[in-house]
């Protein structure tokens, strides 16, 4: 968590915690990475060992592979649901310069949906997780995640805690703000 809270930091409000990440799944990582992998790291690799005096060709080649690949796991790790104590943040990057994101109060929050269709998404347990907005407005969306169901209770059971500490929040307010007109009603009919 120590990592995640420093990696999405520039998502979070003052004195925000996230309690968890739900990144999608990393065959959606393996996906955009092996094929780059094999084109822009393999096949260098096997041109440098036919033609070496080419090396620095083939040097440039692995390294814009490379960062390719960096490119695409920072995509990947960045595309995720945050979690919170008090919210839910949709995270999406297009690239190192083009991020968004959006933000979702709990009390807010009219439900989750998650869907898992296909025989491999069921085997490997990944599928789309919907949080639905009050007033009808488009939903939160994070698809291929990983193991939806698990989100879906970690992100119900944070609702949860959060309705009830703001309702122990209220009550205790309401129970001081009563207190405080019972000792001023006393006060004022006592000097009658």
């Amino acid at each position: 968590m120590i990592i995640a809270e420093y990696l999405f930091q520039r998502y979070l409000e003052p004195g925000e915690k996230v309690v968890a990440v739900v990144h999608r799944h990393p065959f959606v990582l393996a996906r955009a990475v092996l094929p780059l992998a094999a084109l822009g790291l393999a096949l260098p690799f096997f041109l440098w060992m036919l033609f070496p005096e080419y090396i620095f060709i083939f040097v440039i080649w692995g390294s814009i592979t490379a960062v390719r690949i960096f490119r695409e796991f920072m995509i990947w790790y960045h595309d995720a649901f945050l979690i919170t104590d008090v919210s839910i943040i949709d995270v999406y990057w297009h690239g190192f310069f083009d991020r968004s994101s959006a933000r979702l109060e709990y009390p807010m929050m009219e439900g989750v949906n998650l869907e898992i269709r296909g025989l491999r998404r069921v085997i490997f347990n990944y599928g789309t997780v919907s949080v639905q907005r009050g007033g009808g407005t488009n939903p939160l969306v994070l698809r291929d995640a990983m193991n939806p169901r698990k989100a879906e209770r970690k992100i119900m059971s944070t609702v949860e805690e959060f309705m009830k500490n703001r309702s122990m929040r209220q009550s205790e307010t309401l129970k001081e703000l009563i207190t405080e007109m019972v000792h001023h009603n006393y006060r004022e009919n006592a000097k009658k």
